[in-house]
């Protein structure tokens, strides 16, 4: 099982579009995919029609035993879902009180599932978080093996890379064993170029400066059917199956961006 984690540090840049789209194509490949939501906007929850569901992420992220063994939602073939919590905000400062467990939550929560042979029927995990480096996503971060950061051509994207790498590189130094001296963060980060415009001047420089990072994996389009698959509550997997006239037309683009989720699983795969 792989566990993987979608964030950035900047809204707008189609996080959960890539979260969704990304692990219902692993599903389609016969993959099987459990998707926890930790945005608080619950958008992701909200395309599995999962919002307002009691049995939530947030009681991953309590002292209380009672509430703690929360499972995941069977919700599609090859899918199950946590679903999201409004209150993670709020739950967050909380956790930040908790000093040394503070990163440990999701940690623990897994560890618990595991022992009970919840986790054994899943291949890969993904972490779809909210937009702000808070505890919440520290404690994705922790649990992760590959850490997936989409940044776009806009002016502050190619800084958002920087910034998200040193974020990154202060926690692995701050969250250790305390015996060893050793980091819990194992996690290896890359990103994903996202919005991509070919026929823009910002497109093509963000490129250009791309072109010789080796930790960018993958590169999607900005393209209106991309867009429409949160929209629509149709992902590319199965929008590339069906005949309709508006999808066939779009046969290519569907499958440029599939062929770059298999980049992306190779990089899971082999991290």
């Amino acid at each position: 099982m792989k566990i993987i984690t979608i964030c950035a540090t900047k809204g707008g840049v189609g996080k959960t579009t890539i979260a969704y789209n990304f692990g219902e194509w692993l599903a389609a490949q016969g993959e099987k995919v459990l998707f926890v939501d930790l945005d608080q906007q619950c958008n992701l929850s909200h395309l599995y029609d999962l919002e307002n569901v009691e049995q939530n992420v947030g009681n991953i992220f309590t002292d209380e035993e009672k509430l703690s063994p929360i499972t995941p939602i069977d919700n599609k073939a090859n899918i199950d879902v946590v679903p999201g919590s409004p209150e993670l905000n709020s739950i967050s400062s909380w956790i930040a009180t908790k000093k040394q467990k503070s990163p440990m939550y999701m940690f623990l929560w897994l560890k618990k599932m595991s022992k009970q042979g919840v986790l054994e029927k899943y291949d890969y995990v993904i972490l779809d978080c909210h937009n702000v480096y808070d505890d919440v996503t520290i404690n994705a971060v922790v649990v992760s093996d590959v850490i997936f950061s989409p940044i776009t051509p806009s002016e502050f994207g190619y800084g958002a890379k920087f910034a998200f790498s040193n974020i990154l590189d202060e926690s692995k130094s701050e969250i250790i064993d305390f015996a060893t001296g050793d980091s819990y963060i194992k996690a290896r980060l890359y990103f994903i170029a996202n919005m991509i415009r070919h026929n823009t001047s910002s497109s093509r420089e963000f490129l250009e400066v791309l072109e010789s990072e080796d930790d960018v994996v993958a590169y999607l389009p900005e393209r209106e059917i991309f867009n429409k698959t949160t929209l629509e509550y149709n992902p590319i997997s199965e929008m590339l199956k069906n005949d309709d006239p508006k999808y066939r037309k779009q046969k290519k683009v569907l499958r440029d961006i599939a062929e770059e989720f298999k980049k992306m699983k190779d990089v899971v795969d082999n991290s």
